[in-house]
């Protein structure tokens, strides 16, 4: 990634709450996204995720520095290039 592209995170505007966000799985490309969004979170950040299935390859981030991050138990019912798919994650609270 460029560090050219992303702005400056003194200049990014601040949210003053708190922010929880839930994500079937957590891949790692998106990792430093949620880690500038933690910053502009004044109360905060916490992500969900659970793990993909085991034929999706999906690198996933294993934790986070500047949001919290919560394991999901991830239940797949059929396969998420099917039509019919469901995902259950256990642990939202």
């Amino acid at each position: 990634m460029d560090s050219d592209l992303l702005p400056n995170p003194d200049q990014l505007p601040e949210y003053p709450g708190r922010l929880g966000v839930q994500q079937r799985v957590l891949p790692s490309y998106r990792a430093g996204f949620f880690e500038a969004l933690a910053r502009a979170c004044r109360g905060g950040l916490s992500v969900i995720a659970g793990q993909p299935q085991h034929d999706e390859s999906i690198a996933v981030a294993g934790q986070l520095t500047a949001a919290r991050f919560v394991a999901a138990r991830n239940l797949h019912l059929g396969r998420v290039r099917q039509p019919y798919y469901l995902c259950w994650q256990r642990g939202l609270v």
